[in-house]
């Protein structure tokens, strides 16, 4: 009988190398390819007939595949390997396990370069997963799952115990993301503040933003003014657990990150420090409450070592106390600021002239790899509405085109997106997966997955 694992269990595996659609596809044709994100088992035992029973299922060799460890891939198999995150009901065997549920975390390849290294590139960025070397990729998984193994290394066929949260966030996600020491904290609430002159930038800290899971539900509360103790966000996480994040400065309210908000609400958890913050507040008084960096580090390693560690930290912020319709009544009536953070071009003409100007600049640079593309791409910009054409590869020619042409990818993305791409700013694995930018066409991925070679 399958068993349910309830913390993410780490696996190693290998996919074909990727073709002209940019997909991971199993070496096995009974297997369907892997998409984007959670991936589910289906049993496949009986084909044009509904399966017989959920995958995984013990004498059946139905699952997603993964080894506890990477030394079980072969040589030929590390074209295109990766690490992947498994859970619900799993089988569990001598190298490796079967899985009801997974996800691609990273890939790696052995490939040199040229073209098919490219694609295993271009096929990251469709994943929304980095390219990392063979021998990183064992300690990038840990960062997100365990080995379902024991002291000695061996498969005890047994799910892991679930760690208490809190030690998750202080073990897990502070090395990824150590705790800011350039920003104020209010410890009891777990915010931070980013405070430059009377503009107050308000946002999560990296433990509650661990416990909080993937893509948790985001709403923030007032609408004109922020008063300092009172309601200023509630945040639904894993297994719907709710917190109540008290505001941790007074004044008004001049924007809320309607991308993170709406959007691509795990850059909470991803970038809990820079894209992932919550509302930009004009301050009316100085802050009473907010302790340094240090002062918040101290506090809570004394929360985890007490004897129930989740509840010492997160317990403040349980059960929220919500705004009831009389209370917000006042304030929809009243004219939203406009957003106080400038565009970075003011109009059409001014992205098409800059951000042209740029690639004129750049593109010759990557000319070589650029070529391999061999599409027209489009770039289509909104925030202001304008669009850009280039050859890649078409006619010998690596270059911005001056006229309308068949495009045969889109790139879209925002015009402030656009400033951080062509500076050599953006992350552009993280802004595929929050969205930030689409493509259409597997095209418009290799030429994105190529970019970086301009700015080297």
């Amino acid at each position: 009988m399958s068993e349910p694992v309830p913390e993410p269990a780490l696996g190693f595996r290998a996919w074909a190398a990727p073709g002209p659609s940019l997909s991971l596809t199993p070496f096995s044709v009974a297997f369907r390819d892997w998409t984007p994100g959670p991936n589910r088992a289906v049993c496949h035992a009986r084909p044009g007939q509904p399966p017989a029973h959920d995958a995984p299922a013990s004498g059946c060799g139905c699952g997603l595949y993964a080894f506890h460890d990477p030394s079980g891939l072969t040589r030929a198999a590390r074209a295109c390997a990766g690490v992947v995150a498994a859970w619900g009901a799993v089988e569990v065997h001598a190298t490796g396990f079967r899985a009801e549920w997974a996800q691609v975390l990273a890939l790696a390849s052995d490939l040199p370069e040229g073209p098919a290294r490219s694609r295993v590139e271009a096929t990251a960025l469709r994943y929304g997963v980095p390219v990392v070397a063979f021998t990183h990729l064992e300690a990038y998984g840990r960062e997100f799952a365990r080995t379902l193994t024991d002291a000695d290394g061996r498969p005890d066929g047994t799910p892991p115990a679930l760690r208490p949260d809190a030690l998750r966030c202080h073990d897990r996600l502070a090395r990824r993301h150590p705790i800011a020491s350039d920003r104020l904290y209010l410890p009891r609430s777990h915010t931070w503040v980013r405070i430059e002159g009377d503009l107050a930038t308000v946002g999560i800290a990296a433990p509650l933003a661990l416990a909080l899971g993937f893509n948790p539900s985001i709403q923030v509360w007032p609408v004109g003014e922020v008063s300092e103790g009172a309601p200023l966000a509630t945040i639904t996480g894993r297994d719907g657990g709710v917190v109540a994040l008290p505001a941790p400065v007074s004044g008004e309210l001049l924007a809320v990150n309607r991308a993170t908000n709406e959007i691509a609400p795990h850059a909470v958890l991803s970038q809990p420090y820079t894209r992932g913050w919550l509302a930009r507040v004009r301050l009316s008084s100085p802050p009473s409450s907010l302790v340094a960096a240090g002062a918040y580090r101290d506090q809570l390693d004394r929360w985890l070592a007490s004897p129930t560690p989740f509840r010492a930290a997160f317990g403040a912020v349980a059960r929220p106390p919500r705004p009831t319709t009389p209370d917000l009544l006042p304030a929809f009536r009243r004219p939203r600021p406009p957003d106080p953070l400038p565009r970075a071009f003011a109009s059409p003409d001014d992205l098409v002239r800059e951000i042209g100007a740029r690639l004129r600049s750049l593109l010759p640079r990557a000319a070589p790899a650029l070529a391999q593309v061999g599409a027209v791409v489009e770039l289509r910009h909104s925030a202001p509405d304008a669009s850009l054409l280039v050859a890649l590869g078409v006619s010998g020619r690596v270059a911005v085109l001056p006229g309308p042409a068949p495009a045969d990818a889109t790139i879209s993305m925002s015009g402030d997106t656009a400033d951080l791409l062509w500076r050599g700013e953006l992350d552009v694995a993280r802004a595929l997966t929050d969205r930030e930018i689409v493509v259409d066409g597997a095209k418009g991925y290799l030429a994105l997955s190529l970019l970086p070679r301009a700015f080297a």
